[in-house]
């Protein structure tokens, strides 16, 4: 009973890989965009520090997410 327990608090801990690439252009001195994709891997069991995961989502497999941001300094 007790190592059901801890293995269910270790499956709790975040363990993924993740490969991130980014851009950033600052297009005045008050505004930048920025583009950013991250490749991530959750491990061992882990769900990685993803939230709201489909029910169908399985340890290991990989999500590609991708960002594009306005920054503006007023």
């Amino acid at each position: 009973m007790l190592n059901a327990g801890l293995d269910t608090l270790l499956r709790t801990i975040a363990s993924q890989t993740t490969l991130s690439a980014g851009l950033r252009w600052d297009a005045a001195p008050n505004v930048a965009f920025k583009l950013q994709y991250d490749r991530v891997t959750p491990r061992g069991g882990s769900r990685g520090t993803m939230m709201n995961l489909d029910p169908a989502f399985r340890s290991g497999q990989t999500a590609h997410v991708a960002s594009a941001t306005v920054d503006f300094v007023f």
